[in-house]
Parts: structure tokens; sequence; C-alpha cells
């Protein structure tokens, strides 16, 4: 192949739905097995550096408890950690003999509530939920956009919001859903890549990816009431003093709204009665379906079994939806609706090691804050800073060896383990990365690179994608195949050459 450029390729089809291998989501679980391989922590996965356990953390949530209990983990094993693109967290390096502790431990640690529910506790939530002020709109696509460093490091005056802002907090939701599933035997029936997703309105989930979501949204005001006049009106004051009148949340399916609404109250038992709906179809329709696109008819199949509809005319088969538009979290900080301020850090290529697990507990208790709280962007997010706390502990995550201001270049740069940790590796991708950090600017779009055609950890419908092939490097564009190059040299040439080329 000629290094003067990228040899055009035939484009493949159009970004696919999560958890498929085209766009026909439902023609593809034909051809798979009823139980998926998704490691959990009491099935690990046989990798190249040793076992790998993925530890479910709903709504991304890491207590000082939970982030010891994690950096012991990683003493079982290699002393590595990984965060994945659902907000998990994957312990790496693990000896044969290691399995039974580590399940001692992790029970012990609040981290495995229900053995039965190991792989089934997989909730999103905003790292962000209920703190997200709305005044300033999401434009700028980042929170990190909006932080104002000075040259030695200080946070200054930060401000950022999305469209909405938050409109309902979702922590206590996610608590109660976590507790509600681990209580249900027959929701231990679920696939381990079956995802739900609870959206507070500011848009900072990935609603996308997932199976069943709520999403947050307003209610419009009705003409003539007064505000407060409804005990619908979410807390009164500003937001009551406006356009709408409260919020609901909205149920999704497959990434697709229908037109069923509830209140916060009635969220957690709708959630609960859409999976067992779902499981009742599966058993009947496509015992090997993992995902609701995956049943014949998909989403608009569910819907009818719940008594609803999809808001708009789809034949609920496609997950895929343009998520261009949705915030994303990047390194910075914000200043809540509550006056305190969140740090969002950035861990290079995702990977923590026992002293930055252990660090950050010892940075939450320094600073009695309660928790950190992982992303799909695969940050990590402390809130409820103290106004005058926020340099010292934006000092200490630096100290950490983590990212905190948007001008890095590892910000939307990720890979998936690689050379020396999976035996599929065809190139050493994560030096690739490394030196791609070294390239990029702060405004570089998304990039992904995988050392084999599996794609693991590839979000479907990230910018830039390198895919390792027997004898080329597949250079993809939003999902769709742009060319290739004959090594991870001539890879980095050419993204370089495109990097400085002017957008079109």
């Amino acid at each position: 192949m000629s290094r003067t450029g990228i040899v055009p390729t035939v484009a493949p089809g159009a970004a696919t739905a999560p958890g498929t291998a085209s766009g026909q989501a439902g023609d593809a679980a034909t051809a798979r097995p009823a139980v998926d391989r998704c490691p959990g922590i009491l099935r690990l996965h046989d990798a190249g550096d040793g076992g790998l356990a993925r530890v479910r953390v709903p709504g991304g949530r890491l207590s000082r408890r939970t982030l010891t209990t994690l950096a012991d983990a990683t003493r079982l094993g290699n002393g590595l950690a990984e965060l994945t693109s659902r907000a998990s967290v994957q312990v790496r390096g693990l000896p044969a003999d290691a399995a039974a502790p580590l399940v001692a431990l992790l029970a012990a640690g609040e981290l495995l509530p229900s053995r039965a529910h190991d792989r089934v506790r997989n909730v999103l939530a905003s790292p962000l939920a209920g703190r997200v002020p709305g005044a300033l709109g999401a434009a700028h696509g980042s929170l990190g956009d909006f932080t104002a460093a000075s040259a030695h490091g200080s946070l200054g005056d930060v401000a950022a919001a999305s469209a909405h802002g938050s409109l309902l907090p979702t922590d206590a939701l996610v608590a109660q859903l976590d507790a509600a599933l681990c209580a249900d035997p027959a929701l231990a029936a679920l696939p381990g890549r079956f995802l739900f997703a609870l959206d507070d309105g500011a848009g900072f989930v990935d609603v996308a990816a997932s199976d069943v979501a709520l999403v947050a949204e307003p209610i419009a005001r009705v003409p003539g009431r007064s505000a407060g006049a409804d005990p619908r009106d979410a807390g009164g004051g500003d937001r009551a003093a406006g356009a709408t009148a409260g919020a609901r949340f909205r149920l999704h399916l497959a990434a697709i709204p229908t037109t069923l609404t509830v209140e916060p109250g009635d969220a957690v038992p709708l959630l609960l009665r859409t999976a067992l709906t779902f499981l009742t179809l599966r058993a009947e329709l496509a015992p090997t379906a993992w995902h609701v696109a995956d049943l014949p008819d998909g989403a608009a199949a569910l819907a009818a079994a719940l008594t609803t509809a999809l808001a708009h005319a789809s034949s609920g088969r496609s997950l895929v939806q343009e998520t261009s538009d949705r915030p994303l979290l990047a390194p910075g900080a914000l200043i809540q609706a509550d006056g305190r301020v969140a740090i969002t850090a950035l861990p290079p290529l995702a990977r923590l090691d026992t002293r930055q697990l252990d660090g950050l507990s010892e940075l939450l208790v320094a600073h009695g804050l309660d928790d950190a709280r992982l992303s799909t962007a695969r940050t990590i997010t402390v809130p409820d800073i103290e106004a005058d706390r926020a340099d010292a502990v934006a000092a200490g995550l630096r100290a950490l060896g983590l990212v905190t201001t948007p001008d890095s270049g590892w910000r939307g740069l990720t890979a998936c383990s690689g050379a020396g940790a999976c035996r599929r590796a065809l190139v050493d991708v994560r030096a690739a990365a490394a030196v791609r950090a070294t390239q990029r600017g702060p405004q570089a779009p998304a990039e992904h690179w995988s050392a084999c055609p599996r794609r693991c950890g590839m979000k479907r419908d990230v910018a830039v994608g390198i895919v390792a092939g027997d004898d080329t490097l597949l250079m993809t564009r939003a999902g769709v195949a742009r060319g290739e190059a004959t090594d991870v040299e001539h890879a980095l040439e050419l993204l370089t050459t495109t990097d400085e080329r002017p957008a079109a």
C-alpha cells in the first residue's frame, strides 16, 4: 500500500446499535447465544494479563469505602483497574487463586450486594445529577469549556450549564433501582448487556446506549395557573416562575422516546415493570435477545406490551441516534446549582492503579466528601466541594496523575487494553495513543484505538477510529470506513495530517 495518503475503501453501513454487529439488531440476535459473555465478579474473563473482573457501579458512584475496596481488589491482581464506557470498573491481572478472595472482598465492600444479580446492575446516571444549573445552554458541548484556570492551576470562577440544567434529582432513584433489582430473583435473568439509564434532564447521560431509560423533561405551564399552585411544581423559586410547571420522566425504549411519562415516585416501579416485560417477550419471541432492539419489532413491541407507543413513527428496530448535540463531560469544573463545585478529572486511557485508587479515597476523606462518580466518558467527577476547597481538591487530583483541565491531548482519547493485556491484540495501541496525546489539540474530535477488529471499548459514534487488522489499520470517521494505514507509524502520520487540515 502506498504511504502517500489514505487508500479509499468501501464504506460499511452506518454506526450500529449497541451490542450488535450490523444495523439489523434483530437479525444479529438470532446468531448469538442466549447468555452473553460479559464478565462480572463471579465470571472472570481470561485476558492476556490474567483474569479480568468487571465490577458494576450503578450510577457510577464510588464512595470512600468502595474506592478503598477497589484498591484492595487491584492488590489481588496486577495493580491496575480500568474505567469502562458503561461507567463500570475492571480489575485486571487476577491469578486463578484470586477468584474466591475477590468475591469475598467485593461483597464485604458493598460492591456485590447480590451474587445472583452480579452482571445485571447496569445503571447509567449523570455524575452531576441534580446539580447542573440551567442558564448558559449546552452549545459549547463540554463542561471543561467553561473552566477558567490560571497558569498555576487554580480553578478560578467557573460556570457551566446544559440546555435545561438538572430538572429532577436521580441519585436516590439509582439507589432504589439497584436495591429493587437485587431484591427480585426474576430480574437476575436479564442479559449482562441490558442497560438502564436515568437522565436528570441536563443531557449528560448516554441515553442512546440504553435499553430502558427515563429522561426528565419540563412540563409545559398551564396558562393562567400561578407558579407553585400545583404540587408538581418543582421547588418553586426561579424554576417555578418560568415557562414550565416542574418536570416528569419520559420512558425511552432502545433510545426511542415513548408517549409514557411518570412522576418521580413512579419511576422505579416503571423501570422494573419494563424490564420484566422485556424478559417475558424475550422468552416468547427471541430467547437470544440481549437488547430491546433484538426483539422482533424492537422498541415498538415492548411499548405495545406496556400499553404505550413510540412518540414518533419508527419500526423500533434502530437504536442509533445522533448524539453530537449531547453535552459531554470533559476535565474541568462546574459551579453547581447550590453554589458548591464539582470537578471532573480524566485518568489517561482510563487506567487507575492501586496508589491512585487509595489516593482518591484519601482525598475524599481529607475534604469531607462523600463520593466520586464515573461517567461513560471514562471520567471521574468529585461533586459537592465547598468553593474554598476546590483548588485544593483539584491539586490533589493532579498530584494523582489525573487531568483536570480541558486543554489536554488526552481529552477524548481512548484505547482498548491492547498488547500485553489481550491475546487478540495485533498492535500496541496504548503506546500509539500516548503518542497521539502529544499531537492532539484541545478541540480534537473523540478518537479510539482498537488493537483488533473486535473494536472493544469503541463507542458506536466515535468521531475517529483506528482499528488494527492482520495487515493494515482501518481508519474510520463516525463509524464509517474512510481508508487504511500500513502500520501504526503510518496511521499516526495520517492522523497528524488530518489534524492540520482545515475543517470542510
